[in-house]
């Protein structure tokens, strides 16, 4: 008989634990309903529009200003997705689960404090915060970067054998290149990165390990660049031109730059191309005063989404927003056709820009970091406060949680829906008052007369018409033997208000209203004017409702969850911060060879990555849009789990070297 050992049983616990912790998550966050946003084309309905493409086998479909705006990396995880069939819910659950497991799997085999491991998985993946609502990039964003961080880890820092060190330089590059491409700024995760190689070669004890470190880096690397190649000549066969994200094209860039310096006016904080600058380069450039009238039209202009967060801005052109707006107007005066003429538009543009200010026509400045708009003496000021309101909201402060309605006609919605696996979502404000029925039948009349329809869509007195599409039926024909029965059926849906009336009509005479909500489920015949009306299927589409029992579960577990860790954050970072510096003091005064670690350079390079991305968005939020939310920090909340849990292996790990030391020279003496 086999004897379970004390190890043994604290194992199988120690995984228990986490399995239930895992599967009550995936429970949990399936059934957290989603906000589906078609009308969103800028985020929502663009991720979806382009994963639908990919998913039919048609690459990013036709081009317009907005194909190649933003990189395909979250709609090539949703046509994935769409090919396996699955809840896009439960697949970016399980890909965050995945990502968290395999971080603390090598976690562990490098501190080898196995229950300290797996108090940190249970930790992060418990994270609210992590769990998205919306069909945004940012819900694999945290996943992506955990992975990277793992993969690099191990790379660095465990003996695996060669094939395996091999396989996983693979990964970790197409990994890294999927990262790349899902969103723009992904520059954050270099600093980091690059501490984390040079501690690494530095803690290596020979020229053939260092050697072999900067081998897989350099494989993963070449399959980054191999990556974004492949895209790009893709892209070139499909629309002409080798760009991956145009938003980063360099003649774009170069032409946004180009407006940023010019000087022309009074400062208008968060405005980085004022009215007067605009007004100055028109008079330069015939490019840019060729679509200069989309910025000031007669009443005003239409883009004032940054007036409800920045006042002084109001009537003119804020931040961030102005590269849309740049790119709609080179749109809306057809320079959008491909990628290669928007390219040449926005070169001409910037050389005319760049050779008035060598002529001195425009006074201009220098931008001394791309795409970033110049800061005044006042942003610079802000850059710490949002600094601490970028700390204060990884700390969940002020963090509510509300499931905002969708967005779309009810049409839109459904087959988003379907095409995302169907997973729960609220409803929009229209949903919640109508439902959408399917009409199957035929009509038929002598001489092939037809029918029309009204209905009310909403509560209002107004009906609407709807036009009835005429399908053909042969069977009905050959049964009636009446050739004009051949166009006789008809197959169509309306949205309308509770109880849905429905009126018919044809050759003047009307039958109804007939109540659609009433008529579900049943079949009706009826005579109408010189022919017959007949019903073989009124059905009421099915839509998921929220919230349904397992939706209000999930919703008051988040809800739960977030007031716990706005408990535990802050004490546990202050313990954790307090931890790292216990731990540099320890190996300082007893072995200061032991700086160079893994369980010391690891928590170090996790608080970097948090700080490389802290000072990105502080800037960002300085000076384009508000970026402090929790959707741009989400990478961030794994992360700051993760420092806290290895700060505080690594203080015991200090606390374990010391007293190791402490006995080696007991013996020595004795």
């Amino acid at each position: 008989m086999r004897h379970i050992t004390c190890g043994s049983a604290i194992r199988i616990l120690r995984q228990s634990i986490c399995w239930f912790a895992a599967v009550t998550c995936l429970v949990v966050y399936v059934h957290l309903p989603l906000t589906i946003r078609t009308l969103n084309m800028h985020d929502d309905g663009l991720f979806i529009k382009l994963g639908e493409y990919l998913a039919r086998g048609q690459w990013l479909g036709s081009f317009d200003q907005l194909t190649l705006a933003k990189g395909p990396g979250y709609p090539m995880f949703l046509a994935v997705n769409a090919w396996i069939g699955t809840s896009v819910s439960v697949s970016e659950t399980l890909l965050l689960l995945g990502a968290t497991a395999l971080t603390f799997r090598y976690i562990k085999a490098i501190f080898v404090l196995p229950n300290a491991a797996a108090a940190g998985f249970i930790f992060t993946v418990c994270c609210p915060i992590l769990y998205f609502s919306l069909i945004l990039r940012d819900a694999i964003y945290p996943s992506q970067t955990l992975l990277i961080f793992a993969l690099s880890l191990s790379l660095a820092f465990l003996n695996d054998a060669r094939w395996l060190k091999f396989l996983k330089s693979l990964v970790l590059g197409a990994i890294t290149a999927w990262f790349w491409l899902t969103r723009e700024e992904g520059i954050w995760i270099l600093p980091p990165m690059g501490v984390l190689i040079l501690s690494a070669i530095l803690y290596s004890c020979s020229k053939q390990r260092t050697l072999r470190i900067l081998f897989s880096f350099g494989l993963g690397l070449l399959v980054v660049l191999a990556c974004q190649s492949l895209y790009k000549a893709i892209n070139d066969r499909y629309y002409g031109y080798p760009v991956a994200v145009d938003v980063k094209e360099k003649n774009f860039v170069s032409a946004l730059d180009a407006l940023q310096s010019v000087h022309s006016g009074p400062t208008i904080s968060m405005v980085p191309v004022t009215r007067n600058m605009r007004i100055a380069v028109r008079q330069v450039s015939p490019t840019f005063a060729s679509i200069a009238d989309y910025f000031d039209p007669p009443n005003g202009t239409p883009w004032q989404y940054g007036c409800k967060f920045y006042p002084n801005t109001c009537g003119d052109i804020a931040g961030g927003w102005f590269i849309w707006a740049l790119r709609d107007a080179a749109a809306q005066k057809g320079h959008y056709q491909s990628p290669r003429a928007a390219s040449d538009f926005f070169g001409a543009m910037a050389q005319e820009i760049h050779d008035a200010c060598a002529r001195n026509k425009l006074r201009c400045g220098k931008n001394w970091i791309p795409y970033m708009p110049r800061l005044s003496p006042a942003q610079a000021r802000q850059l710490p406060a949002s600094l601490w309101s970028g700390v204060s909201a990884l700390m969940f402060s002020d963090t509510t949680f509300n499931l905002a309605s969708s967005t779309g006609d009810d049409q839109s919605l459904w087959a988003a829906s379907r095409f995302l696996g169907s997973p729960p979502y609220n409803l929009s404000v229209q949903q919640t008052v109508t439902n959408t029925y399917l009409l199957q039948g035929w009509y038929l009349a002598p001489g092939g007369a037809w029918l029309s329809a009204r209905f009310w869509a909403d509560s209002t007195d107004a009906s609407e018409v709807v036009d009835i599409p005429r399908s053909a039926n042969p069977d009905l024909a050959a049964g009636f033997k009446d050739p004009n029965a051949n166009l006789s059926r008809f197959d169509f849906r309306v949205t309308c208000a509770n109880p849905c009336p429905i009126i018919f009509s044809a050759h003047s005479i009307e039958v109804g209203p007939v109540n659609l909500e009433s008529l579900a489920g049943s079949r009706l015949q009826r005579s109408l004017g010189d022919g017959t009306l007949n019903f073989d299927t009124t059905a009421k589409m099915p839509r998921v409702d929220a919230p349904d029992f397992r939706s209000g579960f999930s919703e008051r577990w988040v809800l739960a969850s977030v007031h716990l860790y706005e408990r535990l954050m802050k004490p546990l970072t202050v313990l954790s911060l307090f931890a790292l510096v216990a731990s540099v003091i320890i190996r300082v005064v007893f072995d200061r060879a032991s700086l160079l670690s893994p369980t010391m350079s690891i928590p170090a390079v996790v608080w970097i990555f948090i700080a490389t991305r802290l000072l990105l968005l502080a800037l960002i939020d300085v000076s384009s849009f508000p970026a402090i939310r929790e959707t741009y920090l989400s990478p961030l909340y794994p992360l700051l789990t993760i420092a806290i849990t290895t700060s505080l292996m690594s203080l015991g790990c200090a606390v374990s070297l010391r007293r190791s030391l402490r006995l080696e020279r007991a013996d020595r003496t004795q």
